[in-house]
């Protein structure tokens, strides 16, 4: 999937002393809620703070002690709930919508850039098209409701023109289950069996050519002409096909692996006992001033591999939904859409059904809105915590999260280990925190909008149990997340074996459970590595 990480490791500790500039401290901790100036969050956040003046923040919320008083205490007061409130009643769905119009123009477009062999570009215009193509049956006014289907086909002739055999082989059977049209699918079952072919797969070419062959005859009143002229070739490539099997030319099939097939480093010295994807050679230790982090029991050697970790949530940038995956981060060569959204794309249908059945379906209505905000990474992080997991799995887990363990090794269960990392929340100056709590209030009634809640309350300046938990949460992941997510970095490189010239690139930030516990530092004597 490539959210997985590995590190070396050294122990350290954090330096205990003052603050030497705060006003740089709380410039660089704003950044970690708002990246974005143009967005709409900190003008909302800094008239909210004005309107409920500096003597509320100091005296009432900054001496509150626990996140779920400081999002109950946003709906309480009159006068701190017109100010919060008021300006969010106008939350509404903002994404990028489908748009038949736009998908036939672009697959003409790549139409045209086909036929005058250019295939690379009419990859690019036939993805375009699906990606803004609606459903099947959606808007019947334009293909018959089968843009998608009609977009799918035509780029699985481009890819087939680059020999990407296997892409092509997804948009096809793609193109089949969206409904293309009955008449003329012999064609797609005639790109399977070149496909195929290309793949030394002979006797799935063949079956795939006399599937086409079939179709052409039962629809010969439809094709006219061009029936018997494809019935001429189908029959010259079956023939060749059978020459290649009698004269013992056929090769080998391609044994393609796939990008997720990589196998994963193992750590040195074996799993840890009780750190499941660290090394056996670690430990973790706390004190007073550093709280956890990991150190080295036995001899570390340079270059071992010391975790191997999926992340526990990752989000990728918004500058890079058009070029990666937004699931996996893989890069996108023929990206598949997501039914009801095309602001961003997934590398497979894999990955688009299993974002789609947890977080993506209450993001996607919300999604340009978020971005709006002007939000931070890790704001989109902290809502993913979220929207991955259900309310229940939440609400299964309400009395360990409300109960903190002295125990030094992180929990077993994976959001208990990230839930319990460090916030600094007695470090917190109240105005700051008051801004924190304001971005997890939006984020919640963003949730409270996509429908997330299985009973919302039904006047939402009263929060129910299940919501006041679920904002707390978002509280908590706000904080946590500042000082314990990590970067997510691709390496380019622009030509084979020349990684002098290789560029590593931010796409996204992660947070990992384990990783979380070792040292941040300016000169580490560890290294990271996307897997």
């Amino acid at each position: 999937m490539g959210r997985g990480g590995w590190v070396g490791v050294k122990a350290s500790r954090m330096r205990d002393e003052d603050d030497p500039d705060p006003y740089y401290t709380s410039l660089c901790s704003a950044k970690t809620l708002q990246s974005n100036q143009k967005g709409f969050f900190q003008d909302y956040a800094d008239r909210v703070t004005e309107a409920v003046g500096s003597k509320w923040i100091e005296r009432v919320f900054g001496r509150l002690a626990t996140d779920r008083d400081r999002i109950a205490a946003c709906y309480a007061d009159d006068k701190v709930r017109s100010a919060v409130l008021d300006p969010l009643k106008h939350t509404q769905e903002m994404y990028r919508r489908k748009s038949a119009p736009v998908a036939f123009q672009k697959r003409m477009e790549a139409d045209r850039a086909l036929s005058s062999n250019n295939p690379q570009k009419a990859l690019m215009l036939y993805s375009q098209s699906c990606m803004r193509a609606p459903g099947t049956g959606v808007d019947v006014t334009v293909d018959q409701g089968l843009s998608l289907a009609l977009a799918l086909g035509g780029r699985s002739e481009a890819l087939l023109v680059l020999e990407d055999y296997l892409q092509s082989l997804a948009d096809l059977n793609l193109a089949v289950k969206e409904g293309f049209p009955q008449h003329l699918r012999y064609q797609l079952y005639w790109r399977m069996g070149r496909c195929y072919r290309g793949l030394n797969q002979v006797a799935k070419a063949r079956v795939s050519l006399q599937l086409s062959a079939r179709l052409v005859r039962e629809h010969l009143a439809q094709l006219g002409n061009e029936a018997l002229i494809s019935l001429m070739r189908l029959q010259e490539e079956l023939d060749d096909l059978m020459l290649l099997k009698e004269e013992g030319r056929s090769k080998e099939p391609l044994q393609i692996k796939q990008p997720d097939e990589t196998p994963l480093p193992p750590v040195a010295a074996g799993c840890h006992p009780e750190l499941g994807c660290a090394s056996r050679l670690l430990g973790v230790s706390r004190t007073e001033q550093a709280g956890r982090y990991v150190v080295a029991r036995e001899p570390v050697a340079t270059g071992d591999t010391l975790v191997v970790e999926p992340a526990y949530a990752a989000c990728l940038l918004p500058d890079k939904f058009g070029s990666h995956c937004h699931h996996c981060f893989a890069r996108l060569k023929a990206p598949v859409a997501c039914p009801e959204c095309s602001g961003l794309a997934f590398c497979s249908v894999g990955c688009r059904d299993e974002a789609c059945r947890s977080y993506h379906r209450y993001e996607c209505h919300y999604m340009d809105l978020l971005i709006g905000s002007g939000m931070s990474i890790l704001c989109h992080v902290a809502l993913r915590m979220v929207t991955q997991a259900g309310e229940q799995f939440f609400l299964d887990r309400r009395q360990d999260l409300t109960s903190h363990s002295k125990e030094i090794l992180p929990p077993s269960d994976k959001y208990l280990a990230v839930h319990s990392l460090v916030t600094h929340a007695d470090k917190r100056k109240p105005k700051e925190f008051f801004q924190r709590t304001l971005m997890a209030v939006f984020l919640l009634k963003c949730l409270q909008k996509s429908g997330y809640f299985s009973t919302p309350s039904i006047d939402q300046t009263c929060l129910s149990e299940e919501e006041l938990l679920i904002g707390s949460l978002l509280l908590r992941h706000l904080q946590l997340l500042q000082f314990n997510a990590h970067e997510v970095y691709e390496t380019r490189i622009e030509a084979p074996r020349q990684l002098r010239t290789s560029k590593t690139e931010y796409i996204g930030v992660a947070i990992y459970p384990t990783v979380a516990l070792f040292n941040h530092d300016c000169y580490p004597a560890v290294t990271r590595q996307g897997l």
